[in-house]
């Protein structure tokens, strides 16, 4: 997903963890479901790595690798 997404926009999880079993392990126990569509509350840029934050889960923050814009 684009890192500059922003706030109200919908995005999908697509899982592509480039094989990182702990990025995928975290997604699936906090209860994301492959293909299913989410709402952007924020997106935390970092230098190696960014985070998104969703509405329905909006304590956690999920690697932006694993979602693709809608």
């Amino acid at each position: 997903m684009d890192i500059y997404t922003k706030r109200g926009s919908k995005v999908k999880f697509v899982d592509f963890s480039d094989g990182e079993r702990d990025r995928r392990k975290f997604a699936q126990e906090n209860g994301l479901v492959e293909n299913q569509i989410y709402e952007v509350l924020y997106v935390e840029r970092g230098h190696f790595h960014s985070s998104v934050y969703l509405k329905e889960f909006s304590e956690k923050g999920f690697n932006t690798i694993m979602f693709h814009n809608i």
